[in-house]
């Protein structure tokens, strides 16, 4: 999985390159103006923008089954309880690329491969049964391993605690968020590439243009896991804040045992890869699992101790 994020994020850089080509194999005079390249900069931003978010609303509008009769009925109440509009939430059972909980604009995607609290749902045993026979032979002896193991410490509990921090993802605008920022590192990638292009091009000529894709290519991959670091850690702190002021103490304490045995999980049933051994920081933009751990645990202590003082 997360080689294919990579290779993904590459082949996202040479598609990026491409109208970048035609312009200056058409139009090489842009090229040589500051005020044309900024131009030019912006566009490939706002285009990077437009791809993400087209890509993002087709993948939600794919999600066909939601939840229905009792089970949506439990599950408006928890948003209820939140302080927050069921309208304002679409939700969706679908495959979750084992991110236990996922949300999209403003869908919430449960996995019925690993979610128990949604089991008795008609839509969630269908597909549960579509992943079953189609998706999960496919899986490696990893992936199962740890989808067996996952589901078996994922209490209901800790569930509701994540459904409510998938909901603060909503609240925040958190996809909206992060797809400006996506475009902007479109933007500084293409201006990236286009000033080492300019800068190469009278030294080595065409071989400037294979430069300027590495380049942009290293900038790129280093723009994107610096946004895990200094944006998405953040809102998952903010996310996890109000999962935890719209929780019970056992919810919060499910939590915290959900997350330290899922970080054992990962790290006794993981791909050997280089990749695998960052820190998740870095990798994917969530919060190191024993401050996690440790913050959730003490939100659960505080919110003990003003009960008993109240």
């Amino acid at each position: 999985m997360l080689l294919t994020l990579l290779k993904n994020q590459i082949t996202g850089i040479i598609n990026l390159s491409i109208p970048l080509l035609v312009i200056a194999y058409f139009y090489p005079w842009l090229f040589g103006n500051c005020y044309s390249i900024l131009a030019i900069s912006l566009a490939m931003g706002f285009y990077v923008l437009y791809l993400n978010y087209k890509m993002a609303r087709n993948q939600v509008k794919g999600l066909l089954y939601k939840p229905s009769g009792q089970i949506k009925e439990k599950i408006e109440k928890i948003i209820i309880d939140c302080g927050l509009d069921p309208a304002s939430f679409e939700l969706r059972y679908a495959f979750s690329h084992e991110m236990i909980g996922s949300a999209t604009f403003n869908t919430i995607v449960i996995d019925p491969l690993v979610w128990s609290i949604i089991e008795e749902d008609p839509e969630a045993i269908k597909v549960k049964q579509i992943l079953e026979a189609q998706l999960v032979p496919g899986f490696s002896e990893l992936q199962k391993k740890r989808y067996a193991a996952i589901k078996e410490v994922f209490s209901p509990y800790a569930q509701q605690f994540i459904f409510k921090h998938e909901l603060a993802h909503v609240a925040h605008n958190f996809s909206r968020k992060k797809l400006v920022i996506v475009g902007c590192i479109g933007a500084l990638t293409a201006l990236t590439g286009i000033c080492t292009a300019n800068l190469f091009l009278p030294l080595i000529g065409s071989f400037a243009i294979i430069v300027a894709l590495i380049v942009a290519g290293l900038s790129d991959i280093v723009m994107s896991y610096t946004l895990n670091i200094v944006f998405k850690v953040r809102a998952e702190y903010n996310a996890d804040i109000f999962a935890a002021q719209a929780s019970t103490i056992q919810e919060i304490e499910a939590a915290a045992e959900f997350f330290e045995k899922h970080y054992s999980i990962l790290r006794e049933n993981q791909e050997q890869t280089i990749l695998a051994k960052l820190p998740s920081e870095i990798l994917s933009g969530h919060p190191n699992a024993k401050n996690r751990v440790s913050y959730l645990r003490n939100l659960a202590y505080n919110k003990s101790y003003h009960n008993h003082q109240g």
